[in-house]
Parts: C-alpha cells; structure tokens; sequence
C-alpha cells in the first residue's frame, strides 16, 4: 500500500469513529421566538407602523444570527463548517386588547407582535441566547417604539412547532410565513 492509502483508510477510520460518537452528525434545532412591541395601538394608521417597525426589527434579527447563538464548544463558531442553514420565518399578529364595558374589543386596541420559528441545521451543540438576543433588540425597539420592547424565546421540539405556533384562534386555519433569507 502506498502513503497515500495509508492516510487515507486511517482517515476513514477516524470519520467512522466520529459518527459512532454522534460527533460531525448534521441535527435540527428549531426555536419560537416571541418579539413584543409593549405598545397598544389606536387606530388603523398605528396598527400599520407598528407592523413595519416588527418587520424591520425581525429581519435585523435574520441578519444578525450569528451574535446570538452559543456554541457549547468555544472553538466551534457560526460558519458552513458548524452551521449548515439558519432559516428565520415570522407572522404578525395584533392582540385584541382590553375588553370594553359592553364585551366587545376594539379592531386597532391591542399590541402587534411577531411569532417567529429559527430552524437550524448544525454540527456542534448550539443554543440561541436569549439575553444576547435582548442586548441586540432592544436598541432597535428603543429606535423604532421609543421604548423597550419584549423578547423570549424556547426551544421547542421539532414535531411540535407548527402545533405552538398557530394555537392562537386568529392562525386556527394557519399563519402566513414571511420567510427571510
């Protein structure tokens, strides 16, 4: 056998050994997030700015990933060799705020917030930071809303995404995704 070949059955065993051990084996992460304006709306005209400012703060979300995923190995970073796709979709919706006196609710009282679902493919043990999520938000909601807005998030299992998503009535029939790329 020659040097070439050598290197190259140990290599194969090493990538063997690497599977066996879970290591270097693609897994699927999906994350809900629930972004809040904290801002009740009063009419038509409020309830349309408050969704473009909620698009605006979800995409800058989208472009800043890699600033709020932790990598349980420090050496492991957010690049093609550890991350395989990041995908960030969203739907607004408007709470229906306050009941009034005689039992009805207002069609612009109440707050729009964004649902939005990460689903990453990776290579290492990940975990979306969730207080470096709000150190990065918060400037954008304090921009856009004047104040602090709300920001949580939890991992959820994969089979069961869709189901904690659209479990408000509004979405009963399903939300309509904004996918950023």
């Amino acid at each position: 056998m020659t040097r070439k070949a050598d290197l190259q059955k140990e290599i194969d065993r090493l990538n063997e050994e690497l599977a066996k051990t879970g290591r270097n084996k693609i897994r699927e992460s999906s994350y809900f997030i629930l972004l809040n304006s904290n801002e009740s709306t009063k009419n038509e005209t409020e309830v349309e700015s408050s969704k473009e400012y909620m698009k605006e703060i979800v995409k800058y979300l989208g472009e800043n990933l890699d600033q709020v995923i932790d990598f349980k190995d420090r050496s492991h970073s957010f690049s093609d060799e550890y991350v395989q796709s990041a995908n960030l979709k969203f739907a607004l919706e408007q709470s229906r705020g306050r009941k009034k006196k005689d039992g009805t609710y207002s069609d612009y009282a109440g707050q729009v917030h964004a649902h939005a679902l990460l689903t990453m493919k990776h290579k290492s043990n990940v975990t979306l930071n969730n207080d470096k999520m709000i150190d990065l938000l918060q400037p954008q909601f304090e921009y856009y809303y004047g104040h602090r807005g709300f920001v949580s998030s939890k991992w959820i299992p994969g089979s069961k995404v869709e189901d904690y998503m659209t479990k408000s009535k509004e979405y009963s029939g399903g939300h309509k995704w904004t996918r950023i790329d």
